[in-house]
């Protein structure tokens, strides 16, 4: 018998029919299903950036593709997929997430590109690509670029070779001083004046289609000669702390070589604390040179990405010029004095130049093993070379020249063409009023740039000029423009 006044015992259990058993199995299922679904969709990789643009026009003949996927890819299941049409051979590499395809040869105006990923693409953990797998842009013509008015507030202009209005690029408030072409023709970096009279770098992509803040110059220093890698990950620049003038403006005291990572990053000296460096340039290959006024030679760097930089070879320069690098980076050619051997019989010469008892050739310097060739010396001795421009086939050299002699003397430099070891070398603009100087070749070579300066009448304002090899004939472009480069 149960204690008086115990509470009555029920059995807590409550019985399930079999349909509600089956029916809570199915949602606890149905929630572990959905769940695994939105962790496989969240893990699964996308292509969440491409350059070119989808839909872009005008885009530049030279530009590599480029994927950027979410996650670590299966590369060899990306790479067997990419599919281009037309068809055009090229070279494929990874950068961490990003598959990048570089055209043999520029693709062709005008016509629309489509690239796709075609057949079983997946990350590096096995699950498949999701989402968009086709993107088409369209490819420009070449066009020149170039900054207008000379006098006055400069911005950034384009121009074609088939007489189109120009196009302005920029429109900023006070000015742009120079600019650099990189990135294989899709990149431009431009140095905008600020309203205390310095600069910052902003970076044009022409592929991305945007423009943005690439560097703030830092308040008390000055930047300039503004130079992007031929790949585009890297801007190498100059950058001087000022120091109080004679006068109220501040003067550039001792001047560094930084280089930027284009990506994001810091800026990394790459020259020595001690070193007066100026002027980068790079090679094709991801060399860079410099120069050092210290020494009085361009230094040369094997890579940026060894800081701070191996020294492969230092290139003696007298007139503090760095010079420009051949289509293989095995060579520079630079202006440098060069001395008469022995006195000249005939005519002496009657420039103010001649008076100093030495001459600029055009000196090529090979590196690393630094055999030099005086390339100006195939003419004689008595010529004054200067603007050496090398062309992107590597088969020639532009140049201009004076002739020092009293028979041939010019009162501005011409432009001639010589081959790269300077034999061949003939005259192919003959306008002896005239200064010709900014050579710039097109991407194809075909086409030389070059800017104009009445030297008999100073007043007038510079001309840009386009020379046609295949031709002959000269064109202008622009009048009041200056320092012309091309986008292919």
């Amino acid at each position: 018998m149960g204690d008086v006044g115990s509470p009555p015992r029920y059995n807590a259990r409550v019985r399930l029919g079999p349909k509600r058993v089956v029916l809570s199995a199915l949602i606890v299922a149905g929630g572990l299903l959905a769940g695994l679904l939105l962790a496989a969709c969240w893990a699964a990789p996308r292509v969440v950036t491409t350059i070119p643009t989808p839909g872009g026009s005008s885009v530049p003949a030279t530009t590599p593709l480029r994927l950027t996927f979410s996650r670590p890819m299966n590369r060899a299941s990306a790479e067997a997929a990419l599919s281009i049409e037309p068809a055009l051979a090229g070279s494929l590499r990874w950068i961490e997430n990003t598959l990048v395809f570089t055209p043999d040869l520029p693709w062709a105006a005008g016509k629309d590109v489509t690239f796709r990923l075609k057949g079983d693409v997946r990350s590096s953990r096995g699950l498949p690509l999701l989402g968009a797998r086709s993107w088409s842009f369209q490819v420009g013509t070449p066009r020149l670029l170039y900054l207008w008015p000379s006098a006055g507030q400069a911005d950034l202009y384009a121009a074609t070779l088939e007489g189109s209005e120009p196009e302005r690029l920029t429109e900023t408030e006070h000015g742009i001083r120079e600019f650099t072409v990189g990135g294989f023709g899709t990149l431009v970096a431009y140095a905008v004046v600020r309203q205390d009279g310095q600069v910052d770098f902003r970076l044009l992509d022409f592929a991305a289609d945007n423009d943005r803040l690439l560097y703030a110059c830092p308040q008390g220093s000055q930047c300039g000669s503004p130079a992007l890698s031929m790949d585009g990950e890297h801007l190498a620049f100059e950058l001087a702390e000022s120091r109080p003038g004679p006068g109220a403006e501040p003067v550039k005291g001792m001047r560094s070589v930084y280089v930027l990572p284009v990506a994001g990053g810091d800026a990394v000296r790459v020259s020595q604390a001690d070193q007066m460096a100026t002027l980068p340039v790079w090679a094709p290959d991801g060399k860079l040179a410099y120069y050092d006024g210290s020494l009085r030679a361009a230094v040369v760097l094997s890579s940026v990405d060894i800081p701070p930089g191996e020294v492969v070879a230092y290139v003696p320069n007298d007139l503090g010029l760095t010079g420009v690098w051949s289509a293989d980076s095995s060579f520079l050619v630079s202006p440098e004095i060069a001395f008469l051997s022995e006195p000249q019989a005939g005519p002496t010469p009657v420039s103010e130049e001649s008076e100093a008892a030495f001459y600029s050739h055009l000196m090529r310097a090979q590196v690393p093993s630094l055999s030099v060739t005086d390339l100006s010396a195939v003419s004689g001795d008595l010529v004054e070379d200067a603007s050496p421009a090398l062309s992107p086939d590597g088969q020639w050299l532009a140049f201009a020249r004076k002739y020092l002699d009293q028979a041939r003397w010019t009162l501005g430099r011409q432009l001639w063409l010589a081959r790269p070891d300077g034999t061949q070398a003939r005259l192919v603009v003959d306008e002896p009023a005239y200064n010709h100087s900014a050579f710039a070749w097109s991407a194809d070579s075909r086409h030389l740039a070059y800017m104009r300066l009445n030297q008999a009448d100073l007043g007038q304002p510079p001309e840009i000029h386009v020379f046609d090899l295949q031709t002959g004939a000269t064109r202008l472009i622009q009048e009041r423009g200056f320092y012309p480069q091309w986008l292919p």
